[in-house]
């Protein structure tokens, strides 16, 4: 059989610098940023990447091809895989959107923001999203414009609509949603000194960071075990230049800590893991969550 090679077009640049926060589709978080440069150098250096996306400026919205990069190398192909709202039970690979597959390739639509060339790399494009549902350093293999009347099926299609198969219908588990997520008093404060010291990559104003933030936690981005497991500790997650720091309890939610790690993270796994179990809940001071809608009424004082 022969072997299928492809050149990375770019690698993106995103706000989710791991896994953990990162959403399971596009589009579910609209102001999730990320950056494309077009960088394809295969057989001709210097190559004009301006002209491979002339025309592409008038779409709302693109397709991604790209590689689920980060997946464990030495992990065998499994012909069935456990989709994490299923309980346990398990589908064919190839029947759901799992990252493990035999080829480990992703596709998202998101939105184009803009086309701009490179200030550092005549001739090269960089591609402006939001939408996106990739970690940082993902190769993207391709890019296609998206085009309603092609990639929308309707009733003028299919006598009723598409469908999609029992097991997705009638998960027994379905999307847990956090709807109540605030900030305490230093969160908010630690997160305006960043935003005004212009530390943050893909956000230039609080209220962009702060809706970008709730809408990632919202969608409860712990694992089946942490949110088992480790119910008591703080979830600490990376984002941009940030490492946010949550309680998550039921349905409500508080960031306690934005840390600064636009140096880079300052502790080991192991650091990190040792650091968890000593702030579990009950060594924290008891907090108000406020009302819904609203920050923690815990001595509440105006941002200046």
């Amino acid at each position: 059989m022969n072997k299928v090679e492809f050149t990375p077009i770019g690698y993106i640049e995103t706000c989710f610098k791991q896994k953990t926060g990162c959403p399971r589709q596009s589009l579910i978080v609209p102001k999730a940023r990320g950056i494309l440069k077009i960088t394809y150098e295969k057989d001709v250096q210097n190559l004009n990447t301006i002209q491979l996306v002339e025309g592409l400026e008038g779409f709302s919205h693109i397709w991604l091809f790209w590689v689920f990069h980060q997946n464990n190398a030495d992990a065998r192909i499994k012909t069935k895989v456990k989709p994490p709202r299923m309980d346990g039970e398990k589908i064919g690979a190839l029947a759901c959107r799992s990252p493990y597959r035999p080829n480990p390739l992703g596709m998202s639509i998101v939105k184009l923001d803009k086309i701009v060339e490179d200030k550092e790399c005549t001739g090269r494009a960089v591609l402006h999203l939001s939408g996106v549902d990739l970690v940082d350093q993902t190769p993207v293999i391709d890019i296609k414009p998206y085009i309603p009347m092609y990639d929308i099926i309707t009733e003028n299609h299919i006598p009723g609509g598409p469908t999609v198969s029992n097991w997705m219908a009638n998960m027994p588990r379905q999307q847990i949603s956090i709807p109540h997520v605030s900030f305490s008093i230093d969160a908010e404060l630690q997160l305006k000194n960043l935003v005004d010291a212009k530390k943050l990559q893909f956000y230039d104003n609080i209220d962009d960071a702060k809706e970008v933030i709730r809408d990632i936690i919202s969608l409860d981005p712990r694992s089946k075990y942490r949110r088992e497991k480790c119910n008591k500790e703080l979830l600490g997650f990376g984002f941009d230049i940030m490492n946010l720091r949550c309680k998550i309890e039921g349905e409500h939610a508080l960031v306690v800590e934005v840390e600064d790690w636009s140096k880079g993270m300052p502790y080991s796994k192991e650091e990190l893991k040792q650091r968890a179990r000593s702030e579990r809940f009950e060594n924290l001071n008891p907090v108000d969550y406020g009302k819904d809608g609203e920050e923690p009424d815990v001595k509440r004082q105006k941002l200046e």
